[in-house]
């Protein structure tokens, strides 16, 4: 069984650059598709060879590719059978087709990288408006000593439970509120 292969183990950008390159050099597919293989390693040389056989048993680009998505389950895998079919079926320029792959598949990589920064800044601005109800209560505390007076009363207790349930209130929809979710394709 092969194991589920990520965005950064199909190409990167050197690889799609290079792929792309050998294309508009006037290699075909099969010559660009082996120049490939030679430079990979592990699962996804033996995936790239699948689709090399395909090719050799007369299996069209485009279901070659479709196949390798079916094993893989790899996104970009699926776009690039989808573009290979209409290479196929319609007759598109193939230049064209993967210069399109290669602006995709580097917009996916910007969009990843940018959702990571977007969670990176929520979980900081979470953690401030964690703290802050807790620096506001400390400075209330600091700059106003009659307050000491309340907190020794009976009725402190009250007040401390129901500071705690707000506050634990706070933090949870606080939480959902600087969530961000970025579902992959």
């Amino acid at each position: 069984s092969i194991p589920m292969l990520s965005i950064g183990d199909v190409f990167n950008e050197d690889e799609i650059l290079s792929f792309n390159d050998r294309i508009k050099r006037g290699w075909s597919v099969e010559q660009a598709l082996s120049d490939v293989i030679e430079r990979l390693d592990g699962p996804l040389k033996r995936e790239f060879v699948k689709v090399k056989n395909d090719l050799r048993l007369g299996i069209d680009l485009g279901s070659a590719f479709r196949r390798m998505y079916d094993r893989t389950k790899i996104s970009t895998i699926y776009d690039i059978a989808n573009k290979m079919a209409l290479i196929g079926e319609q007759g598109v320029n193939v230049v064209k087709v993967f210069e399109n792959i290669e602006k995709d598949i580097l917009e996916e990589e910007k969009i990843r990288n940018d959702v990571k920064t977007l969670c990176k800044f929520n979980s900081t601005l979470y953690y401030f408006l964690l703290v802050l109800p807790v620096l506001i209560l400390g400075w209330v505390v600091i700059t106003n000593k009659n307050i000491l007076s309340y907190v020794v009363s009976d009725a402190a207790f009250i007040y401390a439970i129901l500071f705690a349930v707000i506050y634990i209130c706070y933090a949870l929809v606080m939480r959902k509120l600087v969530k961000v979710i970025y579902y992959e394709r």
